[in-house]
């Protein structure tokens, strides 16, 4: 059996029923590692896990971070949405293509980039916004 060197500052997360994959914190990343060639199979970057459940169905894995998580294909680790707790009502749920759903209370938070400039959220809500994202993207 291959030992395992992990990155500085990482920790093992948790690993997956079939002993297959380690979920591993790094600083700035999370990283899902195939333990029978020993390398990366997916990396997110400017993530931190700290815990990991899945469905009762076992098609997802809910990577769980402080305030958010990530869903991703339990069969191809692909990032399917990112859901987002703001205070104690509000939420924002965004996918990998740019779409968001969101309360009206996070809506309100919210700001988009272009070019170094900000902008408020209704000037570029009606091409992203996309009601009921969740549900969907499921």
């Amino acid at each position: 059996m291959k030992k395992l060197k992990l990155f500085p500052f990482s920790k093992i997360v948790s690993m997956d029923k079939n002993n297959k994959y380690l979920y591993i914190n790094s600083t700035d990343s999370f990283i899902i590692w195939d333990i029978r060639v020993n390398k990366a199979v997916k990396t997110f970057e400017n993530t931190n896990i700290n815990k990991i459940k899945y469905s009762e169905d076992n098609k997802y894995i809910f990577a769980i971070g402080f305030g958010y998580f990530k869903l991703l294909s339990r069969k191809t680790f692909k990032e399917i949405l990112t859901f987002y707790s703001i205070g104690k009502k509000d939420w924002i749920v965004t996918s990998p293509n740019g779409r968001f759903d969101a309360t009206q209370g996070a809506m309100d938070k919210m700001y988009y980039v272009k070019d170094l400039k900000t902008f408020p959220l209704s000037n570029e809500m009606k091409k992203t916004f996309y009601s009921r994202l969740m549900e969907n993207q499921i």
